[in-house]
């Protein structure tokens, strides 16, 4: 895909066209972002599914006692349950395979020469039997293009990423860590909760 500023259209053409660029590289971070969960929504229910076994294995084990072994096992199975549901409901592969074909097709749009009304009424053909990608996905373009030094435009001329606005996004990233390490934390305070060496 060519780079917004090295379109052949004109340049007025060219910030009407923009969108479809912005667009593109949103639906590009919002299928990453579909395969990260998918990665770490397995990650939990491996994590959860082991914890399981080492509880099971401390209460028959005659190193440690295990306090309530039956509760800390069934706790487990209905967080793998409940994980399992979840990633299964949330459809993640499917949803990054929707926004890749919908990327591509934005990327040969795009680069076409065809007449600037043609390809935006096409893209927004395009679009409809698509999932819109998130704010986040959005925030993410614009903070990987302020990272590398790029200028990205759209309709109303070049766009800026503010200091709230990188703010939110910086906060919304350690909220996600926050939630992922809580969730993870489950096991191990179960496992401190009733796992004990014998006396």
């Amino acid at each position: 895909m060519s780079a917004p500023t090295t379109h052949p259209h004109t340049v007025n053409d060219r910030s009407q066209l923009e969108r479809i660029y912005l667009t593109y590289k949103a639906r590009v971070a919002a299928e990453c972002r579909m395969h990260r969960l998918a990665f770490w929504s397995q990650i939990l229910i491996a994590w959860y599914s082991i914890a399981i076994i080492i509880v099971s294995l401390a209460d028959i084990s005659t190193f440690y006692g295990v306090n309530d072994g039956g509760v800390a096992t069934t706790s487990l199975s209905v967080l793998v349950l409940t994980a399992s549901v979840f990633v299964y409901s949330q459809r993640f592969e499917l949803r990054a395979a929707s926004f890749r074909e919908c990327y591509l097709k934005l990327q040969e749009l795009y680069d076409s020469t065809e007449h600037p009304e043609i390809i935006l009424k096409k893209y927004h053909d395009i679009l409809i039997p698509f999932e819109n990608h998130s704010n986040f996905d959005y925030d993410s373009v614009l903070l990987s293009a302020k990272v590398r030094g790029t200028h990205l435009i759209d309709a109303h001329g070049p766009i800026k990423f503010e200091g709230w606005a990188l703010a939110l996004h910086m906060g919304r990233i350690v909220l996600n860590y926050a939630i992922f390490i809580a969730l993870a934390s489950i096991p191990i305070i179960l496992f401190l909760v009733t796992i004990a060496p014998e006396s």
